[in-house]
């Protein structure tokens, strides 16, 4: 399983809810809404991963830290 943690700028708190939002429909994403700009979203697919890396261009300058 690979997982990561994104926090956002304090100013897109709706583009982190939209993507949570998107990435809880699809049944190969677990995804945990930490706070208003932070989640942790875990997959077993690297593609699924990669599409879940490319979703998050939304965002200005996310943090995007990979957990173990």
């Amino acid at each position: 399983m690979k997982a990561i943690k994104v926090v956002a700028e304090y100013g897109e708190w709706q583009q982190v809810e939209n993507l949570e939002r998107e990435f809880q429909s699809d049944n190969d994403i677990l995804v945990y809404r930490v706070d208003m700009i932070s989640l942790i979203i875990a997959t077993e697919d690297e593609d699924t991963m990669n599409y879940v890396l490319s979703s998050l261009d939304c965002l200005e300058k996310p943090i995007i830290e990979t957990l173990k």
